[in-house]
């Protein structure tokens, strides 16, 4: 019963992060037309809006380990946008 606890505790304190995130996130896009243009290129590429969201928060090596929503919450969004490039040209980075 502990271990489902823990691993309870880590998926909320993970949500809170990710929610932080979003929170920043939704404030740069509403002022940065740049990174609203990063959010749409991104959902157009990926063409369902489920797969994009995934890759969004997944951790990315290319992005040295970040996930996109980090870095788009950052401002670092020219190497996001570098990573849409390769992904919408099929030049996949392991």
């Amino acid at each position: 019963m502990g271990a489902n606890r823990d691993l309870l505790i880590d998926i909320v304190e993970l949500n809170a992060e990710i929610a932080a995130t979003c929170r920043l996130v939704s404030d740069r896009v509403a002022f940065e037309p740049r990174a609203a243009s990063l959010l749409a290129n991104g959902m157009k590429i990926f063409g369902d809006r489920a797969r994009f969201v995934q890759w969004l928060v997944q951790a990315n090596a290319v992005l040295l380990g970040k996930s996109p929503l980090v870095v788009l919450a950052s401002d670092d969004l020219q190497s996001l946008e570098d990573e849409l490039v390769r992904i919408e040209y099929g030049e996949l980075i392991a």
